[in-house]
């Protein structure tokens, strides 16, 4: 969905974007990012808070708001929820990507989501269960809480988009008033991305539902979370 965006007229894409995020960030083994200078922040062995990240933060994305103004631009930036949402022992309390742009202009969000029983067994396949405890009511209770704080925003499923890609498309062009164009959805798979973890390929079609484990499907139906999660 984020490359067909980015596909679109005059869009400019930044993918998986959170600078709060200390999501693979081990102090005791800095890795090597000499073009990030927020990753060092969270390497220093001084303090540094989430405003002082910010104080770097900020100033660098009002640098490229102003690229894009200056050449008819529209900056999307696809954030990265995982990290706040999904990773440690709880999900700490701090901003969002949203409350942080909104600190230097308003901002156009549309959030989407995926059946919650695809999207966990993806994040089981890559080894992305960031969080503790682990396993479906977990995620379920987390995701609750995601749609909670977003709720205010409109919603595009995945399994919506995969039917109609071109009208789907269009309504999140409306909604982030970006100029749509329906060649987007032939033009995207040339589109490098960070995030393109899912089942490759260029074309947009329903895949076949991927086996769940007996354990995963009974801890699934004992879970009132995750039925709650579905239903909504």
């Amino acid at each position: 969905i984020s490359r067909c965006l980015a596909a679109l007229p005059g869009v400019f894409l930044v993918s998986e974007l959170d600078p709060l995020s200390r999501l693979g960030v081990d102090p005791h083994k800095p890795r090597f990012a000499p073009s990030d200078l927020v990753l060092h922040l969270h390497y220093s062995i001084r303090a540094v808070d989430d405003e002082d990240i910010l104080t770097v933060f900020l100033p660098a994305l009002q640098a490229l708001l102003g690229l894009c103004d200056q050449r008819g631009q529209r900056l999307v930036l696809r954030d990265h929820a995982h990290s706040k949402y999904c990773s440690g022992a709880g999900i700490r309390e701090r901003p969002s990507l949203d409350e942080i742009v909104r600190r230097l202009r308003p901002v156009l969000s549309v959030v989407t989501v995926r059946h919650p029983m695809e999207s966990y067994l993806s994040l089981l396949r890559n080894r992305w269960e960031h969080f503790t405890p682990r396993g479906i009511d977990a995620y379920s209770e987390r995701y609750l809480r995601f749609l909670d704080d977003h709720a205010h925003l409109p919603v595009i499923r995945y399994e919506d988009f995969v039917e109609d890609p071109a009208g789907r498309l269009a309504d999140m062009a409306a909604i982030l008033a970006i100029p749509f164009d329906a060649a987007a959805i032939d033009l995207f798979g040339v589109i490098p991305m960070t995030g393109d973890s899912g089942r490759k390929g260029n074309l947009i079609a329903a895949r076949a539902a991927r086996p769940v484990p007996p354990d995963l499907a009974a801890a699934a139906e004992a879970s009132e979370s995750f039925a709650r999660l579905c239903a909504r």
